[in-house]
This record gives structure tokens, sequence and C-alpha cells, in this order.
């Protein structure tokens, strides 16, 4: 016999399924298409709240249900992710290439979104099958049939949603998650720790989504913690684009330069590629180092205010 806390984590359960499949349908038309960029976006972000979901909702899954459908999302969104880093690393560079006065700085860019791009249009049929894939699992019938509210003959109540011992369960659930961003406090104080900080920011990607699960239902304070979460989540996100970059323009040089030798017999052209590409690398390291230098202001003042610790207290305004 389920709790009543049980039943109302579950009827919450049962929209944000239903909200989220919906989204993620609702892409896959233009995404097929490659229609335009955002299609991507948002069934990325869609498969990644589901996923989210399944770790916020596990109670009233099945583990071996839980395990098999953690495993297809996380394809999906693996899938997902490798489009859409290249589609945000193309639209950056078009977007820098407008900037550039020296002429020949922009022929390395242009050569750089050359070969994005014809890796993006290699991807695409990878991504048409993760879709068909996905669409023939069992995850979309079965998490339907687990998470009907018809199961219970109940409704969500006002009454029900601001219980003491129901909102008690929403900050252990919300807890972990801010467990889980902490855990990265120490590592992070070390600019070179970049997959550290990559971490950090997936892991506050989790808080926010769990947080947005329940904003529906409550908003108030939760939006606000939200508001400043995606802050966080924004900064370390452009901290991740420029690491990208730094990782790939050494490795691209190189790969272009034995390319370039092999096709034309010789690299006499190939300076101005090399030249463009290194100005724009040293550009991104700048900038990479202002940002990492906003976060760690940023976060040492939530700190020094106990933000963190504050987000559980707040949550108990939500009683009633």
């Amino acid at each position: 016999m389920k709790t009543e806390e049980e039943i109302t984590l579950f009827l919450i359960g049962s929209k944000f399924f239903k909200t989220n499949l919906n989204r993620l349908a609702a892409q896959a038309e233009g995404v097929r298409n490659s229609a335009e960029i955002e299609y991507l976006h948002r069934m990325r972000v869609a498969s990644r709240r589901l996923l989210n979901g399944l770790s916020t909702f596990s109670e009233a899954i099945p583990k071996r249900k839980l395990n098999k459908w953690n495993l297809e999302i996380r394809s999906l969104v693996r899938v997902l992710g490798k489009s859409r880093d290249l589609d945000v690393q193309i639209k950056y560079l078009r977007s820098n290439r407008k900037n550039i006065k020296t002429k020949n700085y922009k022929i390395g860019i242009e050569r750089l979104i050359l070969r994005l791009e014809q890796r993006r249009n290699q991807k695409q049929p990878g991504v048409v099958e993760a879709i068909y894939e996905f669409n023939e699992s069992s995850f979309k019938r079965d998490i339907k049939n687990i998470f009907d509210a018809r199961n219970y003959k109940k409704r969500l109540t006002i009454k029900k949603l601001h219980d003491k011992k129901f909102i008690n369960k929403i900050k252990k659930i919300i807890s972990s998650k801010i467990t889980g961003v902490l855990v990265f406090d120490e590592t992070i104080y070390d600019q070179q720790n970049t997959a550290e900080l990559h971490e950090l920011r997936k892991a506050i990607k989790q808080l926010r989504y769990t947080l947005e699960t329940f904003d529906f239902h409550y908003g108030g304070c939760i939006k606000m913690h939200i508001k400043i979460i995606k802050n966080i989540q924004d900064i370390l996100g452009r901290i991740h684009d420029y690491d990208m970059w730094v990782e790939l323009i050494p490795k691209f040089i190189i790969k272009e330069k034995r390319r370039t030798e092999k096709y034309f017999g010789n690299i006499k052209n190939f300076g101005n590629i090399e030249r463009g590409l290194l100005h724009f690398l040293k550009e991104v390291n700048n900038k990479r180092k202002k940002e990492y230098k906003q976060f760690i202001l940023y976060w040492d003042e939530l700190k020094s205010k106990k933000y963190w610790e504050s987000i559980p207290v707040d949550l108990n305004s939500l009683i009633k």
C-alpha cells in the first residue's frame, strides 16, 4: 500500500512524463528534416529532462525497467548531444567570422566551418536512426502505463501538495541533487580541471531540472532558485564551449595540415589557415580565463551566503 506522499509524487510524475514525451515528439519532424538547429536543441533538452525524471520518480518504476530505460534514453541523449555540439560550434564560428577584420584570419575559420558542417551532415543519419529506435522502444508505452493517473482514483489537491510529509519528501529529492553539485566544490578551484567543471555543469543541470519539475506546482521560492541555478549553468556552459575549442583547434590544425599536404603535395598555402586558427584559439583562451574568474567569484559569493543550505530551508515555506 502506497502512502499519500508516494501517491502525490506519482501523480506529479504522471504529468511530468506526459508533458516531456509530448515535447520530445513535437520536435521529431523538425529534427529529421534538419529544419533548424533549435528543433534538435529542444529535443535534447526534453530527453535530458526525461532522463532526470527517471531519477526523481525512481521509486515508482520497477528497477529492471529503470536500468533499461536509463540506457535507452542515455543513448538518445548522447547522439543528440554530439550533433547539438556541432550545431553550436558552427553557429559560434559563423558569428565570430563576421567580426574578423583581418582577411587572412577568416580563411582558417572558414575552413573549420566547412569541416564541421561536413561532420554534422555525416551525423544526421545517426540522429534519424536514434529517434526511430527510441520511438520503437517500449519506453513511451510502458512509462505511460506505469504513470497512468487512473491507477489511483485520486487527484492532486492543494492540501496534498503542501502537506508537511510531502514537502519533506521533495526536500530529500532536491537535497540529493545539491549533494551531487557540492562534491565538486574543492576540485573546481583549479581551472585546469576541465572534466570536473563539465561534470559540475551536468550536476547543476540535474538540480535545475528537478526544481523545474516541481516549479509547475509551486512557483514562488522554487522559481527564484531556478533563476540562480540557470545563471551558474550558463557560465559553466560558456566555459565548457571554450574548453571544447581549446581541445579541438590544435588537433584540427595537425589533421588539416596532413590533409592539405596529401591533397596538394605541400603545405605552402596552409600558413594563413593556421594563423587564423591560432588567432581564434588565443581569443578563446582569453575569454575562457575571464569567464572562469567570473564563475569563481559568483560561486564564492553563493557559498558565503550559505546559498546551498538555504534551498531546503526555503522549501519549508511551501508547507501549509
